[in-house]
């Protein structure tokens, strides 16, 4: 196993035509000491990086822990305040597997090799690829706002409900009798009509 110790290095990086290339030298990450020094390693790094970070995935064929998708965010996240893209190669298909289900595909690009992630990151400008980032965190500005709404939504109809439910214990009995009485005369009115107008309709239609 080449997981090794903190003291080994870890990945790799080299510049290739504005890409910040990191090739993990790992074959499995399960420590998240590892994975804070990776991240260090990766973000002092990103300033050099003209155009991208990519990620090459080919050593990484063992286990891998849900933090490590966590350190690519949290990556990603560096690299997009300084308007770079970061993407990933390389994958083995168990690996590729588990990360398509994270949907993270969608912010992190998975390309099937090294030279097809460069292919792909050359043909966007500079100005395309900062469009495209910031594009990307206002996507997910919208979605943390929505969540937020959803959650306030959420929080008010139950406050409501608890309002309703001590308002109707303070109720005096008569009162909620009444309440029910009315509520089920209501109910009656409504079947009725109901009933009503269906009888209208079918002898209309004979």
């Amino acid at each position: 196993s080449i997981t090794a110790s903190l003291a080994a290095p870890i990945c790799n990086l080299e510049l290739d035509h504005g890409v910040l290339v990191v090739e993990l030298l790992v074959d499995a990450i399960t420590s998240e000491r590892f994975l804070e020094k990776l991240t260090d390693e990766v973000v002092s790094r990103i300033p050099e990086a003209e155009q991208a970070v990519l990620i090459d995935c080919q050593q990484l064929t063992g286990r891998v822990t849900s933090q490590f998708f966590a350190a690519l965010v949290a990556i990603r996240h560096q690299a997009a305040a300084q308007g770079v893209l970061i993407c990933l190669c390389n994958m083995s298909d168990a690996l590729s597997e588990a990360y398509k289900i994270t949907c993270l595909e969608r912010i992190i690009p998975l390309y099937r090799n090294r030279s097809a992630a460069l292919v792909a990151v050359g043909n966007l400008t500079r100005a395309e690829q900062r469009a495209h980032t910031m594009s990307r965190l206002r996507e997910e500005e919208e979605q943390r706002s929505n969540m937020s709404s959803t959650e306030q939504l959420s929080e008010n109809l139950q406050a409501g409900v608890g309002w309703l439910r001590s308002s109707w214990r303070e109720t005096p009995a008569l009162t909620r009798k009444i309440v029910i009485v009315s509520a089920l005369v209501f109910a009656v009115v409504i079947a009725a009509t109901a009933v009503q107008q269906l009888y209208v309709r079918s002898s209309g239609t004979q």
